[in-house]
Parts: structure tokens; sequence; C-alpha cells
């Protein structure tokens, strides 16, 4: 359903933190790091309680810059 909600390549931070979310419960940390940095570099206020959340999960999944380099 996020890949549906993201289909239209709106860069929505909201719905890129609720990807890497997801991403991260399903067990794909690559795909969750990316979408969270995505996340946090398209608004770094996106939300005032989630913004938080996601820079603890980047931490936590390891460096997203490295990704985005290849």
């Amino acid at each position: 359903m996020i890949e549906q909600a993201l289909a239209q390549n709106t860069p929505e931070a909201l719905f890129l933190f609720h990807k890497g979310m997801i991403y991260a419960k399903a067990g794909d940390p690559q795909t969750a790091r990316l979408a969270l940095y995505q996340a946090l570099s398209t608004n770094p206020h996106f939300h005032p309680l989630y913004v938080q959340t996601a820079e603890q999960m980047v931490k936590e999944l390891g460096d997203a810059k490295k990704l985005t380099q290849r």
C-alpha cells in the first residue's frame, strides 16, 4: 500500500517516514534507511513527534548517506 501512496513521486516526507518504518519492521533495513533519510532530507521538520523517531531509527539502522552514494 505504501508503494501505491508514493507512486506519483510526490515528495511527501510523512509518507516517506511511514515507508521507512514499514520496511524497518518488515526486516528490510536498506530500504528503511533510504526512505527515512529521504523523509528527513525532504523536510527535516515534517512532524513534531516523528522527526525524532526517524532520526533515531536512521541511527539504529546505520548511515543512509552511504546508500545514496552508489
